[in-house]
């Protein structure tokens, strides 16, 4: 198999908007080279989706990795508002 060196367009990342924007640039036919430098993280084991609060755990952090990500306090959800809470919570 021939390694492609030649690319349409290069995208920087894989995270959300990255991956998302390599999926329809390929869907569109163009040839996508997308680089990463992070680590791989596995949903199943490193997310905690099992529970229904899953948005609310901070991000794993690897070994190896260099990354530094930093969230503000999450703040009070007004009571009219708790459907907002998670997206996958029955009521």
């Amino acid at each position: 198999m021939a390694i492609n060196t030649s690319y349409d367009v290069v995208v920087v990342g894989s995270g959300a908007g990255g991956a998302a924007v390599a999926w329809r640039l390929c869907e569109q036919g163009l040839n996508v080279l997308v680089l990463e430098a992070g680590l791989r993280f596995d949903p199943t084991q490193d997310y905690k989706l099992d529970q229904p609060d899953w948005e609310r755990h901070s991000f794993p952090t690897l070994p190896g990795s260099q990354a530094e990500l930093s969230f503000g306090e999450f703040g009070r959800l007004d009571e009219e508002n708790q459907t907002l809470r998670s997206w996958n919570q029955c009521y």
